[in-house]
């Protein structure tokens, strides 16, 4: 963390590994299964889940004003093995990737705002553009942009 022009800025980097199934055929799963992920696992488009895949994501967080975040992401995402698929959502595999050449899946720009408005409201919005590498568009993928917008009103 540290100040610019007197507004906290924050850097991180997140970083994940979750394994890959070397060998369809030895009748042994070795995909990591996460059991119950949370959806919106790399980021609120929810898109890929936590099984055969490498990411890092540098991430930077700035404070405008006292109530208000805004977090800027950049992340890229390999699989661990290309013997086994790219698996989305909540676990479940994309079919006709399993097997095919290339580690990288894609890459998505996010960034999310949240803004306390007062102790009983939030209001968060957000914006993630992915774009998918070439054996998600083999598979008939496409690039995505997705938005959000929530409040929450707390009692």
């Amino acid at each position: 963390s540290f100040d610019i022009l007197g507004r906290p800025v924050r850097v991180g980097v997140k970083a994940d590994i979750a394994s890959g199934d070397q060998n369809a055929q030895d009748g042994k799963l070795g995909t990591f299964n996460a059991m119950f992920p949370k959806l919106a696992y790399l980021s609120s488009a929810a898109l890929f889940a936590p099984a055969n895949l490498i990411d890092v994501q540098p991430t930077l967080s700035i404070k405008p004003i006292e109530a208000l975040t805004v977090t800027f992401g950049y992340d890229f995402i390999w699989r661990a093995t290309t013997a086994d698929a790219i698996y989305i959502g909540a676990g479940a595999p994309v079919a006709g990737t399993a097997g095919r050449p290339g580690r990288f899946t894609g890459r998505s720009f996010s960034i999310d705002a949240v803004w306390q408005v007062d102790r009983h409201i939030l209001i968060e919005a957000g914006y993630v553009r992915v774009d998918v590498a070439k054996a998600l568009r083999a598979a008939g993928g496409r690039d995505v942009d997705f938005t959000y917008v929530a409040a929450t009103y707390r009692f």
